[in-house]
């Protein structure tokens, strides 16, 4: 059962545009934010529903791109929940989806289609409007602070100096600068 005194937050875009980045950045203090491709919002809820007897966050999102296929139904289960919609260019994001199906051995033969698909349920999600921000996939630290504000506006442990390490951390990002530093 989901406590009213819960708060919802849903994060999402393309494909490779760092919402599991972003579950990361939103799991702190009283926040828990998943990364859980593919659960319908009914298993998403079952699996983190609070427990009886264990403390529960203050807030708890969904950070996955796959919540592009269901957002009619996140929104219809949610509709004060606030939304950030992370921005990455269609044909950037679906090349960094084939490199990543290909080092993992998986068919990249439906990428075009399932993008063109994908960008049109983001074109909808963008005109539904209801609680939704944007914001460019690879926005700088103060940006980036302001839209986890906007998702959890009362939210402690968001500082600049935890955006910047998880920057660092984050290899999968920005792989090529990474490998160039180390």
């Amino acid at each position: 059962m989901v406590t009213r005194s819960m708060k919802h937050f849903f994060i999402t875009g393309l494909p490779r545009s760092r919402t599991a980045w972003w579950a990361n950045l939103m799991s702190t203090g009283e926040a828990f934010c998943t990364h859980e491709p593919g659960l319908t919002i009914d298993e998403w809820l079952t699996k983190y529903r609070p427990q009886e007897t264990g403390r529960w966050p203050r807030y708890l999102g969904n950070s996955d791109g796959t919540l592009l296929a269901t957002w009619r139904e996140v929104q219809e289960a949610f509709p004060e929940a606030p939304w950030l919609v992370l921005l990455r260019p269609k044909d950037e994001a679906r090349e960094a989806t084939r490199v990543r199906f290909t080092e993992w051995g998986l068919e990249t033969g439906h990428l075009d289609e399932r993008f063109d698909e994908l960008e049109q349920m983001l074109a909808e999600l963008r005109a539904h409007g209801a609680n939704l921000t944007e914001l460019e996939w690879d926005a700088g630290n103060g940006q980036v602070l302001e839209a986890a504000r906007y998702l959890a506006p009362q939210l402690t442990g968001l500082h600049p100096a935890r955006i910047e390490l998880l920057t660092k951390l984050n290899v999968q990002a920005k792989l090529p600068e990474w490998i160039d530093a180390h």
